[in-house]
């Protein structure tokens, strides 16, 4: 994966705290990545799990059989009412979604 340097308004981009983390912690990351990684972040608003993204994330597991971490990203743009933007076709599967596939 090559990470692309991009310039944002700070906070026009909404991740879930599990894609932070997925980022972070990007074991085959190079040093300038991840310099580039953490640029990014400054750059998005960072959501935390709250009881609507749980509850939404309880319900598109069970009906998509998600992996966890994958359902919470899935919940929080739903709960957010936000396109996910994802190189991830999984999220096709899931309905209630405002997907759009990135490669």
């Amino acid at each position: 994966m090559k990470i692309v340097r991009i310039s944002f308004k700070k906070n026009l981009i909404l991740i879930s705290f599990i894609t932070e983390i997925e980022l972070l912690s990007w074991p085959t990351a190079a040093p300038g990545d991840k310099i580039t990684l953490i640029s990014l972040l400054h750059d998005c608003f960072i959501t935390n799990i709250t009881d609507d993204i749980k509850k939404t994330t309880i319900e598109i597991r069970k009906k998509y059989k998600l992996k966890i971490p994958d359902a919470i990203i899935a919940a929080t743009a739903i709960s957010k009412k936000l396109t996910l933007f994802s190189g991830d076709d999984i999220f096709y599967r899931v309905k209630e979604l405002n997907f759009i596939h990135v490669q």
